[in-house]
Protein backbone atom coordinates (compact mmCIF):
# COMPACT_ATOMS: atom_id res chain seq x y z
CA UNK A 1 0.00 0.00 0.00
CA UNK A 2 1.02 3.41 -1.45
CA UNK A 3 2.33 5.77 1.46
CA UNK A 4 -0.36 8.34 2.56
CA UNK A 5 0.33 11.59 1.05
CA UNK A 6 -1.18 15.26 2.10
CA UNK A 7 -3.93 16.86 -0.13
CA UNK A 8 -6.04 19.75 0.42
CA UNK A 9 -9.25 21.21 -0.29
CA UNK A 10 -10.80 23.61 -2.46
CA UNK A 11 -14.15 25.22 -1.45
CA UNK A 12 -17.02 24.80 -3.87
CA UNK A 13 -20.37 25.33 -2.84
CA UNK A 14 -23.23 25.53 -0.12
CA UNK A 15 -26.25 23.75 -0.30
CA UNK A 16 -28.88 24.24 2.55
CA UNK A 17 -30.43 21.03 3.22
CA UNK A 18 -33.59 21.97 5.02
CA UNK A 19 -37.21 20.85 4.20
CA UNK A 20 -39.65 21.93 7.53
CA UNK A 21 -42.48 20.30 5.69
CA UNK A 22 -41.23 17.26 5.29
CA UNK A 23 -39.45 16.63 9.17
CA UNK A 24 -35.50 17.76 7.59
CA UNK A 25 -34.52 20.41 10.57
CA UNK A 26 -31.36 18.63 10.93
CA UNK A 27 -28.59 16.56 8.77
CA UNK A 28 -26.54 14.16 10.41
CA UNK A 29 -25.07 12.16 7.13
CA UNK A 30 -25.29 12.63 3.76
CA UNK A 31 -24.20 11.39 0.32
CA UNK A 32 -25.03 10.89 -3.41
CA UNK A 33 -27.73 9.10 -5.51
CA UNK A 34 -27.00 6.82 -8.11
CA UNK A 35 -27.86 9.45 -10.68
CA UNK A 36 -26.03 12.21 -8.54
CA UNK A 37 -29.26 14.73 -8.71
CA UNK A 38 -30.21 14.21 -5.30
CA UNK A 39 -29.05 13.79 -1.96
CA UNK A 40 -29.70 10.63 0.71
CA UNK A 41 -29.72 12.52 3.84
CA UNK A 42 -30.03 10.69 7.53
CA UNK A 43 -31.04 12.57 10.41
CA UNK A 44 -31.29 10.68 14.29
CA UNK A 45 -33.19 13.80 15.26
CA UNK A 46 -36.26 13.27 12.40
CA UNK A 47 -35.51 9.42 12.90
CA UNK A 48 -36.02 9.10 9.19
CA UNK A 49 -33.79 9.06 5.96
CA UNK A 50 -34.93 11.47 3.23
CA UNK A 51 -34.28 11.80 -0.24
CA UNK A 52 -33.41 15.90 -0.99
CA UNK A 53 -33.44 17.86 -4.01
CA UNK A 54 -30.82 20.24 -3.57
CA UNK A 55 -32.28 21.89 -6.84
CA UNK A 56 -35.78 22.48 -5.62
CA UNK A 57 -35.07 22.30 -1.52
CA UNK A 58 -37.74 19.58 -1.14
CA UNK A 59 -37.57 16.36 0.36
CA UNK A 60 -39.70 12.93 0.46
CA UNK A 61 -38.88 11.03 3.35
CA UNK A 62 -39.25 6.93 4.84
CA UNK A 63 -38.69 5.73 8.47
CA UNK A 64 -35.76 4.20 9.88
CA UNK A 65 -37.68 1.16 11.32
CA UNK A 66 -36.72 -2.46 11.09
CA UNK A 67 -38.95 -6.13 12.38
CA UNK A 68 -37.21 -7.19 15.90
CA UNK A 69 -39.34 -10.34 17.13
CA UNK A 70 -42.22 -9.19 15.16
CA UNK A 71 -42.22 -5.69 16.95
CA UNK A 72 -41.46 -2.65 15.07
CA UNK A 73 -38.30 -0.70 15.96
CA UNK A 74 -37.04 2.45 15.60
CA UNK A 75 -33.58 3.19 14.14
CA UNK A 76 -31.76 4.98 17.22
CA UNK A 77 -28.85 7.85 16.51
CA UNK A 78 -28.27 7.48 13.05
CA UNK A 79 -25.56 9.33 12.11
CA UNK A 80 -24.30 8.40 8.98
CA UNK A 81 -25.42 7.05 5.23
CA UNK A 82 -24.06 5.25 2.22
CA UNK A 83 -25.81 4.31 -0.99
CA UNK A 84 -24.57 1.16 -2.97
CA UNK A 85 -26.91 2.25 -6.29
CA UNK A 86 -26.24 -1.33 -8.16
CA UNK A 87 -27.99 -2.99 -5.53
CA UNK A 88 -30.07 -0.34 -4.74
CA UNK A 89 -29.34 -0.28 -0.46
CA UNK A 90 -28.67 2.30 1.88
CA UNK A 91 -26.39 1.58 5.17
CA UNK A 92 -27.06 3.84 8.04
CA UNK A 93 -25.00 3.84 10.92
CA UNK A 94 -25.99 4.61 14.35
CA UNK A 95 -23.66 6.13 17.30
CA UNK A 96 -24.52 4.50 20.34
CA UNK A 97 -21.24 3.12 21.78
CA UNK A 98 -21.00 -0.40 22.64
CA UNK A 99 -24.16 -0.65 21.00
CA UNK A 100 -23.55 1.08 17.57
CA UNK A 101 -24.61 -0.60 14.48
CA UNK A 102 -24.78 -0.91 11.00
CA UNK A 103 -28.61 -1.29 9.66
CA UNK A 104 -29.17 -2.09 6.07
CA UNK A 105 -32.26 -1.16 4.17
CA UNK A 106 -33.37 -2.23 0.70
CA UNK A 107 -34.55 0.79 -1.37
CA UNK A 108 -37.82 0.29 -2.96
Amino acid sequence: MAASQEFSLRYIDRTKIYDRDAGLTEASGVTLSATGDRLWVVSDRGKSVFRFDPHLGTATSAPLTFQKNGEPRRVKNAEGVAFDPGRERLYIVTDQGTKSRLCTFQVE
